[in-house]
């Protein structure tokens, strides 16, 4: 009986010695130079009886007279616990949003069956934004541009973790991309072409440098098949993009890369405005987060 009673007593004491060590930390002032020194060495007979389990009444005492003594005023209410809790949330929040994670809407089908657009509610997922480089988002303002006061940019890429794959899902800003950089939006497409090397849509099919590349097995069609790239057709048109016809190999300039959209059939994408530039790319789609469904997971 006595060993459990010891034992309540030191956990009771564990618990107001980090109350106290907050305290004593906001109250310095209060203290003053030689009541700090006190109050300091008072937490270091604690923490010393903490660990051998003596003396822990009269340190308790102690410790309860300095807090209503000298600190009681900044002992925080459950108010402010719960206002400072949201607030350092909130903070942490944002943080995770601009630099690590980031949510965006699926708007439109040219990624599906991959990805649903608005027409089916339209998909929610997270981008990883670091994947590819560290950067620090900034606000341009612009005053003489109507509708749009400002822009969103991003410093410099810093520490990629890796650069941009084959096959992977990314988002990038449409500026400085031709046919595009007046959209202020973003855009995600799936990564097929990759800086330096030539791209060729052919039956259906990519043909990187000449030679054919196999398709992941995971990469599917509308009809449930293995996915058909189109490379004469967009909407019903009969007419194709610059930069996806048959039988003229794309050269991709260094710092680009050549994207689609997984239903080629009704995506714009480099095949008709062409490529996209290392620097406009923000992140990785990796998670639909929203609908929870079969689909609901990390995205390939």
């Amino acid at each position: 009986m006595k060993e459990i009673t010891t034992r309540k007593k030191i956990r009771e004491l564990k618990k107001l010695y980090k109350e106290m060590k907050d305290l004593i930390r906001r109250g310095r002032k209060a203290l003053g130079v030689e009541g700090y020194k006190e109050a300091n060495q008072l937490l270091k007979n604690v923490k010393e009886s903490i660990k051998t389990g003596k003396n822990t009444d009269v340190l308790y005492k102690k410790l309860m007279s300095l807090k209503k003594e000298k600190l009681n005023r900044y002992v925080k209410g459950p108010v402010r616990d719960f206002i400072e809790s949201l607030i350092w949330a909130g903070i942490l929040a944002l943080i995770v949003r601009g630099i690590f994670l980031q949510p965006f809407k699926i708007p439109t089908g040219s990624m599906e069956p991959t990805l649903h657009g608005d027409y089916r509610n339209g998909d929610r997922i997270f981008a990883n934004r670091i994947i590819y480089g560290f950067r620090i988002p900034y606000i341009v303002i612009n005053t003489a541009r109507k509708g749009k006061p400002y822009e969103v940019k991003h410093t410099p890429v810093i520490l990629p973790i890796k650069e941009p794959a084959r096959w992977d899902i990314m988002i990038f800003q449409t500026r400085n991309i031709p046919m595009l950089e007046h959209q202020y939006k973003d855009f995600i497409k799936r990564v097929v072409g990759l800086p330096g090397e030539t791209v060729e849509i052919r039956d259906g099919d990519i043909y990187i440098n000449g030679k054919y590349i196999k398709k992941p097995d995971y990469l599917k069609g509308m009809d449930g098949k293995e996915i058909k790239y189109e490379n004469t057709v967009f909407a019903g048109s009969a007419r194709g993009g610059e930069y996806g016809q048959k039988g003229k190999p794309v050269n991709i300039p260094e710092g680009m890369y050549f994207v689609l959209g997984d239903n080629t059939g009704v995506s714009k994408d480099s095949r008709f405005w062409g490529f996209v530039p290392r620097e406009n790319i923000l992140g990785r789609a990796f998670f639909i987060w929203f609908p929870i469904s079969s689909r609901w997971g990390y995205l390939r």
